[in-house]
């Protein structure tokens, strides 16, 4: 199960990437759950209009540091992200059942996206993050 897992961590985040929506939603499950430090989906068709939503706030951000481990039907990958003047690490956590991934919960410290001078800390508190290159992307 390991390869097969590794393989749909990497089409996740190609179909991710490439803005190919409806290939990221063949990779999913129906019962599909996105929990992050921010934002939350359930279902594919909610967690597509998540990322179409928050994308445009991350034009020009860097992932650094990648990383991937695997084990069986789970995965985590492990990543600075780099946006302005922000270097945060994270980690996003996959779980995979009946050939398609099930859950995703991004962990990371929204504090760390702090601006000096902001009432929220410069973020929209409704936005997610997005998700990593594949490794070695």
């Amino acid at each position: 199960m390991t390869d097969a897992t590794n393989h749909l961590v990497d089409g996740y985040y190609a179909t991710w990437g490439a803005g190919d929506f409806d290939g990221l939603a063949a990779l999913l499950a129906d019962d599909f759950e996105f929990r992050g430090a921010l934002d939350s989906a359930d279902g594919p068709a909610a967690f597509i209009a998540l990322i179409q939503r928050n994308a445009p706030a991350f034009d020009g951000a860097r992932f650094v540091e990648v990383r991937r481990v695997v084990d069986g039907d789970r995965a985590v990958s492990l990543y600075r992200f780099e946006l302005g003047g922000a270097s945060v690490p994270m980690a996003e956590a996959f779980e995979v059942r009946g050939g398609r991934i099930a859950r995703v919960d991004l962990y990371f410290d929204p504090a760390r996206f702090a601006l000096p001078g902001a009432p929220s800390g410069g973020r929209d508190p409704e936005s997610a993050m997005p998700t990593a290159p594949p490794v070695g992307g």
